[in-house]
């Protein structure tokens, strides 16, 4: 079945995922080292990532991703960047307050293409609440903030993010914030086993709309464990270990909103506007499987590949395989791809002779990582 198509006839409702990219920017950069004229093939996912590569000055981004609708999301950001002002951008996006979303988005909607256009059209209500936080991954986000501000109390999460130093922020961390309430939340929220009837839940939609699923390994998917990492020991390690004043991430999950401008991810914050109205037409956003864009893409054409978490539950060894080759012939010599993982079975092998795996930065990158999402972070440079 090719990709699914809007019509008048088929207007579907909120079919985001994830409205922001909960892969950490920071740990992205340190791992690609993007830098000016590099070509880069990246992950649409809600987009953050592919504006925050703006900020390098790259020469082309190529934004892939199979769901419609991500890239939908993206190229209403991409609209609305080449056609508003910075603060009716944040308004619109849902990163500020505000009830002027609808006008500010019918002055915007003549500009995108037709099927963006009609998707948001249908979707109204998901732009006046603002779209940066409400994609289905985020509604349970939701619900876990208001969990945690109910039982722990607002005024003291918004404390923790104003500490100065890692000692202070650690030490009021178990002073006010750590007790049973927090353990409860996070151990329900990040379960493994929630978790998997999760994971089985998106894949039956996804094989309900795209008949893409085997479904064979969909049910050898089922009986394999999600997370394998202590997440609650790497919870914790974040909010004593990392500090906490920019890191959105947590802003968002605990206050289900960013407490200020200061905790904008580096794309939003008003200085990076500019640069992203001067650099926005370098994006071309695909819809498509990543590895037939990769086959179509000739030799020796990309520098750096964001691939987000594309080789978790995903594709088969095989597959993995397959696609790491893929990526070596249409890489560069030196260039960089990384992505991460939400099982820890997709480490590179030591087996290619085309990929040189980088097990110190990786392990390193992952300690530093402000998100709470992934198990594993991976990066490889291309050899040739």
């Amino acid at each position: 079945m090719g990709l699914l198509r809007l019509t008048k006839k088929n207007l579907p409702s909120n079919k985001i995922e994830y409205s922001i990219c909960w892969e950490d920017p920071q740990t992205i950069q340190k791992a690609l080292h993007i830098k000016k004229d590099d070509v880069i093939l990246s992950i649409s996912s809600a987009g953050s990532n592919v504006l925050n590569f703006l900020l390098y000055d790259p020469k082309k981004i190529l934004s892939v991703d199979y769901s419609p609708y991500q890239n939908y999301l993206l190229e209403l950001q991409v609209e609305a960047i080449r056609n508003l002002d910075y603060h009716e951008f944040i308004e619109l996006i849902g990163a500020t307050s505000s009830g002027n979303r609808e006008k500010i988005y019918n002055s915007v909607k003549s500009q995108l293409n037709r099927e963006t256009r009609l998707f948001w059209d249908s979707n109204i209500d998901l732009v006046k609440k603002g779209i940066t936080y409400n994609g289905r991954l985020e509604q349970g986000f939701k619900v876990l903030g208001k969990y945690m501000r109910f039982f722990i109390g607002e005024k003291k999460l918004e404390k923790l993010f104003k500490c100065k130093t890692i000692e202070e922020q650690a030490s009021y961390f178990y002073r006010y914030i750590y007790g049973i309430p927090w353990r409860l939340g996070f151990g329900l929220g990040y379960n493994k086993y929630l978790f998997k009837i999760k994971l089985c839940y998106h894949l039956l939609l996804i094989y309900k709309s795209t008949n893409r699923i085997d479904i064979k390994k969909f049910f050898r998917y089922i009986q394999k464990s999600f997370y394998s990492t202590d997440i609650l020991r790497k919870i914790n390690h974040i909010f004593t270990d990392v500090p906490l004043r920019n890191n959105y991430f947590a802003s968002l999950v605990l206050l289900n909103r960013y407490i200020d401008s200061d905790c904008f991810p580096p794309y939003l914050k008003e200085e990076s506007f500019g640069i992203l109205k001067d650099r926005v037409d370098r994006i071309e956003v695909i819809t498509s499987n990543v590895f037939d864009v990769l086959r179509e893409l000739p030799q020796n054409s990309i520098d750096k590949f964001n691939l987000s978490n594309m080789f978790d539950y995903w594709v088969n060894y095989k597959e993995f395989r397959q696609y790491l080759g893929e990526i070596s012939r249409v890489g560069r010599n030196k260039g960089r791809f990384c992505y991460f993982s939400t099982r820890i079975d997709r480490k590179i092998p030591d087996d290619l002779e085309f990929i040189k795996p980088e097990r110190q930065l990786s392990l390193q990158l992952l300690n530093e990582d402000r998100t709470f999402f992934y198990g594993d972070f991976q990066v490889g440079e291309i050899l040739k």
